[in-house]
């Protein structure tokens, strides 16, 4: 009794022993490789360098000492074997829990948010919790299994429930699924001016369930995401020039020699103005009230407002060239030709055969 006695004690003396110099070790080890880490990270200056630096300073000490613990069992007596697992799993899926919520931000926006841009923090918000929350259920759902708890049960609960559930939030879950494509896809960003079926304005915001546009006229404009998704979406911020085209009309009684001078006439005005290319002017058809000409031209920037100054600009070139030239534009107009046929003129005649003659003076 005495000697086993003894020999228990020395186990648990060794076990302790191993368990506390192991434990130093992996904490100095992790010290040593998060201190190599965040050089290499400052030097390569990446963003997967600097999630991995993130990862090793969320190892929590006493997640080390349980894993310390875990690789001392067996030198201890065999009936803590199953208290040291439980000890192990439960640390080891708190530590997941931490460094996955620490990693989730970074990896959402070195992922999905490529460009660094901060302007969709409500998605990048909405993103890390829908992660987040799917992470803490994968880890308590594996800490139970590993504890021998059966969640067989449970998923088929979990399972009915969010069916339910999603039936009954079939049009919110759409919109949030609409706008985690939004987020992925990128068709618009904030501060981007878009036109969607009816509407046209200035991307403010990009929300869970709507996006917040601004109108022209000021107004702001909600539209859920699912229509956004569907619908046909223009994106005018992205253009890199403006495409125009306009036509122009002169009267029937325009010269031919005339007619052949306006489209060079045309195209020195439209060459003249600065940010534009010419593509063309051709004489286009004969209309109801005027010979009409087409024009294409390009604005070399997407401004707006420089293709309304640039086409004023050769509306007033135009208009002082064809006044000093004498073309005539041409307006909607109307002739009405009358012909007094011979038929006419015979029933307008007075009858001959009957009625009374006018009589001769006595």
């Amino acid at each position: 009794m005495h000697l086993s006695l003894h020999a228990l004690s020395v186990r648990w003396a060794i076990a302790a022993s191993a368990w506390i110099v192991i434990s130093l070790i992996l904490i100095a080890a992790k010290r040593l490789a998060t201190q190599l880490a965040a050089v290499w990270a400052d030097r390569t200056n990446r963003d997967p360098d600097h999630n991995v630096v993130l990862l090793l300073r969320s190892l929590q000490p006493a997640v080390l000492w349980a894993v310390g613990l875990a690789l001392a069992t067996p030198m201890a007596p065999a009936h803590i074997g199953h208290m040291v697992k439980i000890i192990v799993v439960i640390a080891v899926g708190l530590q997941l829990l931490i460094s996955g919520s620490q990693i989730v931000g970074p990896l959402t926006a070195h992922f999905i948010f490529r460009n660094g841009n901060d302007k969709n923090q409500t998605a990048r918000n909405a993103l890390d919790i829908f992660f987040k929350v799917l992470l803490w259920v994968v880890v308590v759902l594996l800490t139970l299994e590993n504890l021998g708890i059966k969640i067989s049960t449970l998923i088929v609960g979990l399972g009915v429930g969010g069916i339910a559930i999603g039936l009954a939030l079939q049009s919110v879950a759409s919109d949030l699924f609409a706008s985690l494509s939004i987020m992925l896809d990128k068709p618009f960003e904030i501060g981007d001016y878009i036109a969607v079926n009816t509407f046209s304005g200035t991307v403010e915001q990009i929300g869970i369930k709507s996006t917040r546009i601004r109108a022209v006229t000021g107004e702001e404009l909600i539209l859920p995401n699912t229509d956004l998704t569907v619908g046909t979406i223009h994106n005018y911020k992205r253009l890199k020039e403006r495409r125009i085209l306009f036509q122009i009309g002169v009267t029937y009684s325009t010269p031919p020699e005339i007619m052949k001078e306006i489209p060079e006439l045309i195209k020195a005005i439209i060459e003249s103005k600065p940010n534009t290319r010419f593509d063309g002017a051709h004489f286009q058809g004969f209309g109801p009230s005027s010979l009409d000409f087409q024009i294409v031209y390009y604005t070399l920037s997407p401004d707006y407002t420089l293709y309304m100054e640039t086409q004023q600009a050769i509306n007033l070139d135009l208009l002082e060239e064809f006044n000093q030239r004498g073309i005539e534009f041409a307006f909607p107009t109307q002739t009405i030709i009358m012909e007094k046929t011979a038929a006419a003129t015979d029933a307008s005649a007075p009858s001959r055969g009957g009625g009374k003659t006018p009589s001769s003076p006595q």
